[in-house]
């Protein structure tokens, strides 16, 4: 996959990054399963999502929120439908460095993770804010967005916060699937295969085989694929190798099996995805 640990940039002078549909629509579709240092709040603004948070399932509806623990693997898509419109989701996304909880001397907490419509009206209501500042950007907005986040995480705290450590097995857990999934974007275009992997990590093969599908929302050959595709999307734009070569040096077995499943991730043939965004250069 492209990204496995997401390094957030933030907003300058602001301890947080937003994300809007209109600015980025990673939801078109599937969010590869990834996970990042802050602390990630999610409310749907249109559509439903599905995500998978440490291996459980949630599905997230319009005027609902998703919080995301620092450190913790998470994936997503939009729900299923025949059309544009059922299978298009508005997300509005804030990641917060988790040291700012630190300002409150307080142990940096996990949060409950689903928040219905109507058990989210505080948090709702700041996010609205925050969002309004970020797209009016007025002289000094910055400090703001300051004085919003500090109201954010006083709600988090005070009313979503859970004081429970986590079990030490979910943390084990947690951090092997992390080695697992970054082990296969390391060795993806090697002879690798899950029982490799479940090795790795001292697993037996048919519970890793499990754990992974449930932590990442994918069968272990399906994402051994997809790093594979990524890997090759990227060797198809920046160099000039045959598409045999890219296929070979991806870890395919053939060329057949490399264009088929190329097709199922983008589309179009390796040819054609190549033509088109040289084709896109020239025009710019």
């Amino acid at each position: 996959m492209e990204i496995w640990k997401e390094e957030v940039k933030y907003i300058e002078d602001t301890p947080i990054r937003i994300i809007l549909d209109d600015e980025i629509s990673v939801l078109r579709g599937k969010l590869p399963p990834h996970w990042h240092n802050e602390i990630e709040i999610d409310l749907v603004l249109q559509g439903s999502v599905y995500y998978i948070v440490n291996g459980a399932n949630y599905h997230v509806a319009k005027d609902e929120i998703i919080i995301i623990d620092s450190s913790v693997i998470h994936s997503g898509r939009c729900s299923d439908g025949s059309t544009v419109e059922e299978t298009h989701a508005e997300v509005m996304t804030v990641q917060i460095n988790k040291d700012v909880f630190r300002y409150a001397n307080y142990k940096i907490p996990s949060f409950q993770v689903f928040l219905s419509k109507q058990h989210n009206t505080k948090l709702r209501s700041i996010m609205a804010q925050i969002k309004d500042i970020y797209e009016k950007k007025a002289e000094y907005y910055e400090l703001l967005l300051n004085s919003e986040v500090l109201r954010l995480c006083y709600c988090l705290l005070t009313n979503h916060s859970i004081r429970d450590e986590k079990p030490e097995g979910a943390k084990h857990t947690t951090r092997e699937m992390k080695q697992a999934i970054q082990y296969v974007e390391d060795h993806c275009s090697e002879k690798l295969n899950l029982g490799d992997v479940a090795s790795f990590i001292h697993y037996n093969p048919s519970y890793f085989s499990r754990r992974f599908h449930q932590f990442t929302g994918f069968t272990f050959n399906e994402y051994l694929n997809r790093c594979r595709i990524d890997a090759a999307s990227k060797m198809l734009l920046e160099t000039e190798k045959t598409i045999s070569e890219i296929a070979f040096e991806c870890g395919f077995p053939s060329v057949s099996s490399f264009i088929t499943f190329f097709k199922r991730q983008h589309q179009v043939t390796p040819e054609k995805y190549r033509k088109g965004f040289s084709h896109e250069k020239v025009k710019k």
